[in-house]
């Protein structure tokens, strides 16, 4: 989906009167009851909230992928070493995309960056091990 998708589907809650209580909730807190700042921060909340909630099934998604990959190298006798590094090195570029997509979303790009700085000196010396161990072979 699209940004434009999660403001159409608010819109659509909004039209059918289906808001989520405990977020409407939150936004009447934020808006010190102003009925239409409430609205305002209602659906800035809930395009968040929609985003975040596809992020991290693309998350969950690229894990599983990762998973049955880990499983197809174990059935052909991969070097596991090999596989291991490999699939530490993916699983630290998924985090690192993750951790940006989250740091746009939610406007804190220092923490994102952060991940990410994580993610690569965990990532690259994982991916360089396991190019090393498929030479060794």
């Amino acid at each position: 989906m699209n940004k434009q998708q999660y403001y159409d589907a608010v819109a659509a809650e909004l039209a059918e009167d289906n808001t989520h209580p405990g977020l409407w909730t939150r936004a009447i807190s934020e808006a010190d009851g102003n009925p239409e700042k409430t609205k305002a921060i209602y659906i800035k909340l809930r395009v968040e909230q929609l985003s975040s909630s596809e992020i991290q099934k693309d998350f969950e998604k690229t894990k599983e992928e990762i998973k049955g990959n880990f499983t197809r190298a174990a059935h052909k006798s991969i070097n596991p070493a090999r596989a291991f590094s490999l699939g530490v090195a993916v699983l630290a570029a998924g985090w690192a995309a993750f951790a940006l997509l989250m740091g746009l979303v939610s406007g804190h790009l220092d923490l994102a960056l952060i991940h990410l700085i994580i993610s690569s000196v965990i990532g690259i010396p994982a991916y360089l091990i396991g190019k090393k161990s498929t030479r060794n072979q």
